[in-house]
């Protein structure tokens, strides 16, 4: 499995938190976030890619010996319209035929993968979103299903758009083939973006709307850990010396 973290941004919330180090690098627990990110989630035989701005690597030198140790790196100079566009940047994994996953840099996952790894190798042509219980729809992505079923038919940005749902994604994105997902972010550049960028989530909806499979799969909110805010990055690092 190809695993992808599009960690391009500014990450401006942090810094205007009074942060210095760029978001992955944040000290989270006892190691950096992104490092947090990596070790947190098992899944066997995975090669990791990383997308990042060159000028972090050149302000931060360790960071490319660190990142090294973990995957291969993608650096660009250019500023992306959002995630979705950043993993397009990663023209190994894009350019392949073999399903990835993308996952944030500022999610930590504690939950077993196995049962999701079966589900994906009995099922190699579908999809599938990762989703935890929550309705906040200033934080969150959200994967409309068909009744009670596990099929998503829509997925929303920040809103329910008038389809109540507690399918809140984890920022843990699967793509039965890389291939397939590049060609369909192609066709939601072609759009204007929802609130401002391109998210990840919303290329679900291309590959729904030419008959793809994508379904969800549900973990235990207490398995999954947002550290994306500073609200968050607190809780949990409060959370970890407790320990």
């Amino acid at each position: 499995m190809n695993i992808v973290v599009a960690m391009a941004g500014l990450g401006t919330r942090f810094l205007e938190s009074g942060h210095t180090y760029p978001k992955p690098l944040i000290r989270t627990g006892n190691t950096t976030m992104i490092q947090q990110v990596y070790y947190s989630l098992e899944w066997p035989n995975a090669d990791w890619y990383f997308v990042v701005k060159m000028q972090h690597l050149k302000d931060y030198p360790f960071m490319k010996t660190m990142l090294e140790s973990m995957g291969s790196i993608t650096a660009i100079d250019e500023d992306t319209r959002g995630a979705a566009e950043s993993l397009q940047k990663c023209n190994e994994v894009m350019t392949s035929s073999k399903p990835f996953i993308s996952v944030n840099c500022d999610q930590v996952f504690e939950w077993d993968t196995t049962s999701l790894q079966n589900k994906m190798k009995a099922n190699p042509d579908t999809s599938y979103i990762t989703v935890y219980p929550h309705t906040d729809t200033n934080r969150h992505s959200f994967a409309h299903t068909k009744d009670k079923s596990d099929e998503v038919w829509m997925c929303t940005e920040k809103t329910t758009a008038g389809h109540p749902t507690n399918n809140a994604t984890t920022g843990f994105y699967h793509f039965h083939d890389g291939e397939v997902f590049n060609e369909n972010v192609n066709k939601l550049l072609s759009k204007p973006p929802e609130f401002g960028e391109y998210y990840v989530a919303a290329v679900y909806n291309e590959l729904i709307n030419d008959f793809y499979d994508v379904r969800v799969h549900k973990v235990h909110t207490k398995t999954f850990w947002p550290v994306g805010t500073q609200h968050d990055w607190q809780h949990f690092t409060h959370r970890h010396y407790r320990r």
